[in-house]
């Protein structure tokens, strides 16, 4: 190749022959008047409105920068890439017959169609009326334009959650649809993405500074970035009956331990389901004054925010799976089978990861071990996060946990009688 020849690049970056582009759009104008209609409809628009309707055309989603913001190159080409794949995996209704199409082509080559039949008059052309008559089931069916939106956000969230750290930066979508009067004229419809930085503060620990980041996420949902906070009474104090907030803050070391043992998961929903935890707290105070919230993936408990208040800010100090020391759970272990931090860490209990790939429900007398702890919560997480599981094929631990449990020795110091008496205790001093 010689060295003034570019490379031709391949996949999305090869650029359509106009004329090819403009026979792709009509071909898909066709599909959906067959469709929709019947055959012979399409031929009764004629040349001329179909050029108009392909000169206003709603021209495909387009990723950039929102303005003033600069966005790295590599995230804006993920978002695209993602959005890309996202999107043309859904199909959409066009009428209630159940006739669909890609979403892609019903954003571009249908919602157009649809904008040329609400606007048409009868008098626009001999046929038009008919055209008309014969489209009526598409051009009022809104269902299939909510389901679109619906499905466009969904990916949108999707894109956000897939690029989102709340250790750097948090980005969002936004879609803005107006009539582009220039160059290729019609609808452009644009997929702006704007930055957010988290607040960033240093702590006093121990004599010790320590960087902390605000609590906080972005997304279309929210038409940007929202901090999280908790209210007084929720943490004991008096309620003077004014709208009195306390910012939510979590030291780097706790967003690490987060994602060390919430290890499945992606980063972008380990930091959305952070925030989730805190919008209907639930908080448990200890006997030592520290602040336990519990961490939820979705509904279901995964583990504890050990807090404090400091300097009028709840830090967030660490993060506890719900089999660790520290947590009620983990001392219900501990008494039942006196297992420790060193235990917990050979059998790798202390990672969500382990009961991704190790089904309690498999065994019933180690199911029931961790039920009478308290950690029912370990076997809904099994079923509720199979979707974004990153670790899928990992072998089950379930063997290793009943050898170290003895459940396979004839001296089995956790015989269902021992667990019964620590069940009926547990009963004793719970009320």
């Amino acid at each position: 190749m010689s060295k003034g020849k570019k490379k031709q690049r391949s996949g999305h970056h090869v650029k359509y022959d106009p004329a090819e582009q403009k026979q792709n759009f009509f071909r898909k104008i066709e599909s959906i008047c067959s469709a929709v209609g019947g055959p012979g409809v399409y031929e009764l628009i004629p040349r001329k409105s179909l050029e108009r309707m392909y000169k206003l055309r709603v021209l495909p989603m387009k990723v950039v920068e929102a303005p003033n913001e600069e966005i790295p190159d590599d995230i804006l080409r993920r978002m695209r890439h993602l959005l890309t794949e996202l999107l043309k995996k859904e199909r959409v209704p066009l009428v209630k017959a159940g006739i669909e199409t890609s979403l892609p082509e019903f954003i571009s080559c249908g919602d157009t169609l649809r904008f040329y039949l609400v606007e048409l008059k009868d008098s626009a052309y001999p046929k038009a009326a008919e055209v008309k008559k014969a489209m009526e089931p598409y051009a009022l069916f809104e269902e299939g334009s909510n389901e679109a939106f619906r499905k466009i956000l969904e990916a949108f969230d999707a894109a956000e959650l897939a690029c989102n750290d709340l250790s750097s930066h948090l980005y969002w979508l936004e879609r803005k649809v107006n009539f582009r009067p220039y160059g290729t004229r019609g609808i452009e419809s644009l997929v702006l993405v704007h930055k957010h930085v988290p607040e960033k503060i240093h702590v006093v620990f121990d004599e010790t500074s320590r960087p902390a980041i605000r609590v906080s996420w972005a997304s279309e949902a929210y038409q940007g970035a929202v901090a999280m906070f908790v209210r007084p009474a929720q943490l004991g104090f008096p309620d003077n009956g004014e709208d009195e907030r306390i910012n939510v803050y979590i030291q780097m070391h706790a967003l690490e331990r987060l994602r060390e043992r919430l290890d499945c998961i992606p980063t972008g929903l380990i930091d959305a389901h952070l925030c989730g935890s805190f919008v209907e707290p639930s908080i448990h105070h200890e006997k030592n004054g520290t602040v336990l919230i519990e961490y939820k993936i979705g509904e279901i408990k995964a583990g504890y925010l050990v807090s404090e208040i400091k300097d009028n800010a709840l830090v967030i100090r660490t993060f506890l799976f719900v089999t660790n020391g520290g947590t009620p759970e983990g001392r219900r272990l501990q008494e039942i089978c006196g297992l420790g931090r060193l235990d917990r860490e050979f059998l790798a209990i202390d990672k969500l990861s382990t009961f991704m790939a190790t089904d309690l429900r498999s065994d019933k007398e180690v199911e029931r071990l961790f039920l009478e702890a308290g950690c029912e919560c370990l076997i809904q997480l099994h079923d509720a996060a199979a979707g974004f599981n990153m670790k899928e094929g990992m072998p089950s631990a379930m063997e290793k946990m009943r050898k170290y449990f003895g459940l396979d020795s004839k001296h089995d110091f956790m015989m269902p009688d021992l667990l019964d008496k620590f069940s009926q205790r547990f009963e004793e001093e719970t009320g």
